[in-house]
């Protein structure tokens, strides 16, 4: 195979942020630019950088309402060790470097004075992999088997306490072992403040209801099928992985549930674990 480099790859202009900026700030941005991670810059040199995960991880820490959030700076919370690589690294071995130390960007330097010029992300890596790595492997070779689900009827407190428990970014909702809705850790970050809120707060709200036998209490707590996208677009385990990887850029997510021929789940797909193929199949 031609060899390639993080310059072919890497997406340029990549959204910034400067230390002093607040929490709601940050998260206007990558709403608006549909990112899950900002770059922070000083003297236009990177210092840190803030994923999606960090501002999960900073509200189950005790930042409840937006007007906390607003009073927290980014550099306060960013994370500062941040692994970088050059465009003239070879794209294999950066997508090495992502597996090796389980993160899931690269931020690319200007090799003459270390300024930021890009940053490279498992979508960039899921791209090349859609481009230029048709029938190198299997769905099923690089799924992963044991999927962390819950049911329609479980509560949203299940979901943000299986996402922090596990440190994943995603859970397939079932019934009768198939996948009718997934929710996202984005779905529950930056989609429902109020759900986060009432996580913190670890104490249901109630609204008192009279019905036929007499006043009952109805739980305001939402559950999973109200903040699961129903219907989640699926792959066969016998697919070429190129398709999980065409399918993830189309839809522009991060994960597939993986069925077999009955539709059942029987594991799930991530970039991630494209990043791991690259690594394992391309020469």
């Amino acid at each position: 195979m031609t060899r390639y480099y993080v310059k072919d790859y890497m997406t340029l202009d990549p959204v910034v942020v400067h230390p002093n900026d607040s929490l709601i700030h940050v998260r206007k941005l990558m709403l608006r630019y549909n990112v899950n991670r900002v770059i922070v810059i000083e003297d236009s040199k990177p210092i840190g950088i803030f994923t999606q995960k960090d501002f999960a991880r900073v509200i189950l820490e005790g930042i409840e309402n937006e007007h906390d959030i607003d009073e927290v700076l980014v550099k306060d919370v960013m994370t500062k060790n941040i692994i970088t690589t050059y465009p003239d690294e070879s794209l294999v071995d950066a997508a090495r470097t992502m597996v090796n130390k389980a993160i899931s960007s690269l931020v690319v330097l200007d090799p003459e004075d270390e300024t930021l010029e890009g940053i490279l992300t498992k979508t960039d890596l899921c791209n090349f992999y859609k481009d230029k790595c048709a029938g190198l492997a299997l769905v099923r070779e690089f799924m992963t088997e044991n999927v962390v689900t819950v049911k329609p009827y479980h509560s949203a407190m299940k979901v943000i306490d299986l996402l922090a428990r596990y440190n994943i970014s995603r859970i397939v909702v079932v019934e009768k072992r198939k996948p009718v809705g997934i929710i996202t850790i984005r779905d529950v970050t930056f989609s429902s403040p109020f759900i986060m809120r009432e996580y913190h707060l670890r104490k249901a709200k109630y609204i008192r209801e009279r019905g036929r036998r007499g006043v009952v209490k109805v739980p305001l707590i939402p559950l999973a099928e109200d903040l699961m996208t129903p219907d989640p677009i699926t792959v066969r385990d016998n697919e070429d992985l190129v398709s999980a990887a065409r399918l993830m850029i189309h839809h522009g997510i991060s994960g597939l549930p993986v069925v077999n021929e009955k539709e059942d789940l029987v594991g799930i797909v991530t970039k991630t674990d494209i990043v791991r193929a690259i690594t394992a199949r391309v020469k």
